[in-house]
């Protein structure tokens, strides 16, 4: 469970990353 727990915390920080770099974009 913490495997997947893991994963799913590096999604979730990926997608983070991942919108403060289309809110500099804009």
């Amino acid at each position: 469970m913490s495997t997947s727990k893991i994963t799913n915390g590096t999604q979730v920080t990926k997608y983070i990353e991942f919108l403060k770099l289309v809110g500099n974009l804009k």
